[in-house]
C-alpha cells in the first residue's frame, strides 16, 4: 500500500499507509492514531521514460492504413514516439470504446 503525507494540527508531517482505493483526497481531514490530520500533496511522480523502442501494437485495428507500417499479421508497427504521436493525431476522436 502507498504511503501518503499528512499534517498534524501542530504542523508536524507524518506518513500513513492507505490503499489507493481508500486514500483520502488532498486537503481532506482524517483521524490517524487519534489525531486529526490533513492530507498533503505527496512528492510528485512523473513518468520519465526514454523514447519508446520499436514495438508492435496488439490492440489497434489490424491493417489500419494510418499506421506507419504493419507486421505479417497486419498489426500496427511503430519505430519511435514521433510515429505514435502522429498516429494519435490522425485518429483523434475516431475510436469509441464501450465501458
Amino acid at each position: 500500500m502507498p504511503m501518503y503525507d499528512f499534517e498534524t494540527p501542530t504542523g508536524e508531517v507524518v506518513e500513513h499507509f492507505f490503499s489507493m482505493a481508500n486514500a483520502p483526497k488532498i486537503g481532506e481531514v482524517v483521524e490517524i492514531d487519534g489525531v486529526r490530520c490533513t492530507r498533503l500533496m505527496s512528492d510528485c511522480q512523473t513518468s520519465v521514460r526514454a523514447d519508446i523502442q520499436p514495438f508492435v501494437s496488439r490492440t489497434l485495428p489490424p491493417n489500419d492504413p494510418r499506421a506507419p507500417r504493419h507486421d505479417k499479421k497486419g498489426r500496427a508497427m511503430f519505430a519511435n514516439q514521433r510515429e505514435v504521436n502522429e498516429y494519435i493525431a490522425k485518429t483523434e476522436g475516431q475510436f469509441h470504446y464501450d465501458k
